[in-house]
């Protein structure tokens, strides 16, 4: 018994005590290392390949010299989502910039105040009276090459903290007095949008007013009525001082008698056309509708978030055409046709034809749907003199307006307002901003891109090896090493 106590005391005692106290320093340790992580700011450690949850540079740059209060709210976000973690390093660059993750069922009043659903997530940027909504969706976009999504939350957020606190609110005016659609009735949806970037919205009526000075941009969305020769005029001398235009318009079926409306096109050699352009590529329709059209979209200032990275959709759209290369150098205009149709589709005017294929009537090939008019109005000495200050008029021409407008489609079970859909309020906004010289002052687009790894067969040998085979010998030479131990003894 005395032996059995002695053996109990100098090992099974012992090695009881030292197992104890490995157990307990490694428990310490694991408590120790988890505080020290807790203390430490290992959310800014971004191992993503394009930096993906880390401020950029440039952001940072334009932050740092803010001087006017800036309160983002992340409405129905929490401070653990990842979004939290990119707004809080906007603090860190600029104590003036404050971020709050909130619930809208905890905050009445701001979902009330901007409409905002239960389970919605948005993100409010306010600056004093002005302020910038960005929902989910205008965070992301995609690639339609690869598919990948793109990033661009930090490029919409830095531009809408820009946006918010600039000196100036540009004014858009609509032009009224000519059957033209409304910004009251028909096109509400894309005014809000507008709204939303920062900027204010105005009708023009030239019988009852002039032109405003600071007036930059003039939307015309489908005339139907023509222009009065006073009307003429002040059209004609806002152009010659520089205003720029976006013109819409909805075809028709007949010839509309509008010469002083011409007036105006053909001082940049534009021309829209009664009749209708019918797609015949099926990559270039929805719902297998040749008259809902996806445009070809060529990159330039206006399209130059979307070219590679969606689509726009016409529905019932006309064509336009250019004068030839000799007018268009007499009048001291460039073009740059952006969005075409297929080399499939067709132009019709002969609605006594029912058939959505192409008839001997039909014109068949490429048509024009949007296009830039530049009028460079400085004279040929003057641009010498000072290449960087050319001074230009700008018209934006689109053969469709119904993409901006409240009109709904059926999509199976719902209906959805068109100027929603795909990129088609930022083809107008993107047109607004380059007419008014305000694009997006810093561009960031952040790929998440999936790679998929497939192994050669010696990669994957050499990983069955590390799962299987190492663990394996380890259990192996343990049992050899105890049983070589045990002999000795």
């Amino acid at each position: 018994m005395k032996k059995i106590i002695e053996i109990i005391k100098k090992k099974w005692l012992r090695d009881t005590v030292l197992t104890t106290l490995l157990v307990a320093i490694i428990v310490l340790a694991f408590i120790a290392l988890n505080l020290w992580v807790s203390t430490i700011e290992i959310s800014n450690w971004d191992f993503t390949k394009e930096q993906i949850y880390t401020l950029s540079n440039e952001s940072k740059d334009l932050m740092k010299g803010l001087e006017k209060e800036v309160h983002i709210y992340f409405v129905n976000y929490t401070d653990s989502d990842l979004m939290m973690n990119l707004a809080r390093q906007y603090h860190e660059t600029n104590e003036k910039i404050t971020v709050e993750a909130v619930l809208s069922n905890e905050r009445a009043d701001i979902a009330k105040l901007y409409g905002i659903e239960e389970g919605n997530q948005v993100i409010i940027v306010k600056a004093g009276e002005r302020d910038k909504i960005l929902t989910y969706n205008d965070l992301f976009t995609y690639d339609t090459t690869t598919w990948n999504t793109i990033d661009i939350s930090e490029q919409k957020i830095t531009n809408a903290i820009l946006d918010v606190t600039s000196e100036e609110k540009p004014v858009i005016y609509f032009l009224t007095g000519h059957n033209e659609y409304s910004i009251q009735q028909q096109m509400m949806t894309i005014s809000a949008y507008i709204q939303n970037e920062v900027m204010e919205i105005q009708e023009l009526n030239l019988m009852a007013t002039d032109i405003p000075e600071t007036c930059q941009t003039i939307i015309v969305a489908t005339p139907t009525l023509d222009f009065y020769d006073t009307e003429v005029e002040k059209l004609t001398n806002y152009i010659n001082r520089g205003g720029n235009i976006i013109w819409m318009q909805d075809p028709t079926i007949n010839e509309l008698d509008l010469p002083n409306t011409r007036k105006i096109l053909n001082l940049y050699g534009v021309e829209f056309h009664p009749g209708m352009v019918i797609e015949q590529d099926a990559n270039r329709m929805i719902m297998e509708n040749p008259q809902l059209i996806l445009p070809n979209i060529s990159y330039n200032p206006i399209t130059q978030d979307i070219s590679n990275s969606g689509f726009v959709l016409f529905a019932s759209a006309g064509k336009l055409t250019t004068a030839a290369s000799e007018k268009l150098e007499e009048l001291n205009v460039t073009v740059d046709e952006f969005l075409t149709t297929s080399a499939e589709a067709f132009y019709r005017t002969d609605f006594t034809i029912t058939t959505e294929r192409a008839q001997a009537s039909d014109q068949v090939g490429t048509q024009t749907v949007g296009a830039i008019f530049t009028k460079t109005l400085s004279t040929e000495e003057e641009a010498n003199e000072n290449p960087d200050n050319v001074k230009t008029s700008k018209l934006i021409a689109f053969s469709n307006n119904i993409f901006a407008t409240d009109a709904q489609i059926n999509a199976g079970s719902q209906y959805i307002t068109i100027a929603t859909l795909y990129n088609n309020k930022d083809l107008l906004l993107n047109s607004i901003a380059y007419s008014e010289e305000k694009e997006d002052q810093i561009r960031i687009r952040k790929n998440y891109e999936t790679v998929n790894y497939t192994p050669t067969q010696f990669q994957n040998n050499v990983v069955l090896a590390i799962i299987f085979l190492i663990p394996l010998a380890i259990v192996v030479a343990g049992f050899v090493i105890w049983q070589v131990r045990r002999r000795k003894k």
